[in-house]
């Protein structure tokens, strides 16, 4: 069997299999919803190859990224509750030491952003958003690294944010940043299922979103978390005021995070995966046995 996440290497694999004949099963992983026009293109040609997509939201599952397909099956990811909640257990002093390293006092609110520093993060939507709030007791941290870190830069310095808007570049174990915010943001254009909004469900921390790719299903039953409209820092910053407006002092709710039931952990995805793999497996076998 072969379990493919990545759509461009999955298809020279359809492709020798539609030349040579099948030996084995081919299960293709779609996360995204969007992919370059020569993806497309190949999986256009190339995804009736396949056994089985296994798409990581609804809204993957109807997209151009997946058409062709002869089957689909909706898997929703998972992140791991276990790890993070043992280190919010013993974590208190930390993650207060993490927010004093910005400068964030006790009674002061971070919004945490966990993304790439590329346009289509939208993390430009979030800094004028902050601007547009005009409370110096906010501050906010993009957890990331890419090419937009200049333009980021500049706009921060031109909207009066330095010392209240900080880059922190790429972080080992970025949701541990996540986990010592008050509010997630997540402006992105588009997404498939982001992992960092699964950390954020687990950790049960407020977020404000965009409406695009899987983040609505993502958000389904999270009361204190809103979706905005895609490159709209308005829409971005109304959303954010109605979250604060109901938020505890972080010291008072920390410990209490990765605590509640929740659909997005690992473990119920691992069941729910090697179990699609495991009948794959036994499905392509009799085929193989009736060509026998």
């Amino acid at each position: 069997m072969l379990v493919a996440h990545s759509p461009f290497p999955a298809s020279i694999v359809k492709a020798q299999s539609a030349c040579r004949g099948a030996r084995f099963p081919i299960i293709e992983v779609a996360h995204s919803t969007q992919y370059s026009w020569l993806t497309l293109s190949l999986g256009l040609v190339w995804n009736r190859y396949a056994d089985l997509c296994i798409a990581v939201s609804d809204d993957v599952s109807r997209a151009v990224t997946t058409r062709g397909f002869r089957r689909k099956l909706v898997i929703l990811a998972g992140v791991d509750q276990a790890e993070m909640r043992l280190w919010v257990e013993g974590s208190l002093d930390v993650a207060l030491g993490m927010r004093e390293s910005l400068g964030v006092k006790s009674s002061q609110r971070l919004i945490v952003a966990v993304g790439s520093l590329v346009a289509l993060k939208g993390h430009r939507f979030l800094l004028d958003a902050v601007a547009e709030l005009r409370d110096s007791n906010i501050h906010a941290a993009i957890v990331g690294e890419g090419d937009e870190r200049a333009s980021l830069e500049q706009q921060i310095s031109r909207l009066g944010l330095v010392g209240r808007v900080h880059l922190l570049g790429r972080q080992a174990d970025a949701w541990q940043w996540a986990a010592v915010a008050d509010i997630i943001a997540h402006p992105s254009l588009y997404e498939g299922l982001p992992v960092a909004l699964m950390e954020a469900r687990v950790l049960g921390i407020p977020t404000v979103a965009s409406d695009v790719g899987g983040i609505a299903q993502l958000f389904d039953g999270a009361s204190a978390s809103r979706l905005t409209a895609p490159e709209s820092s308005a829409d971005l910053e109304r959303a954010i005021r109605e979250v604060l407006d109901d938020l505890p002092l972080f010291a008072e709710e920390f410990l209490t995070r990765a605590s509640g039931p929740t659909r997005w952990d690992i473990s119920r995805y691992s069941r729910e995966f090697y179990a699609a793999l495991a009948s794959e497996s036994i499905k392509f076998a009799s085929r193989s046995q009736d060509r026998n």
